[in-house]
């Protein structure tokens, strides 16, 4: 689970440069 999120965080993160990765990850944790 936690490493398909982080995954897909890593992914959108290069794509758009922390868009909302940021607010996505910290809520994950």
């Amino acid at each position: 689970m936690y490493s398909v999120d982080i995954f897909a965080h890593n992914h959108v993160s290069l794509t758009s440069r922390r868009p909302v990765f940021d607010i996505n990850f910290l809520q994950d944790l």
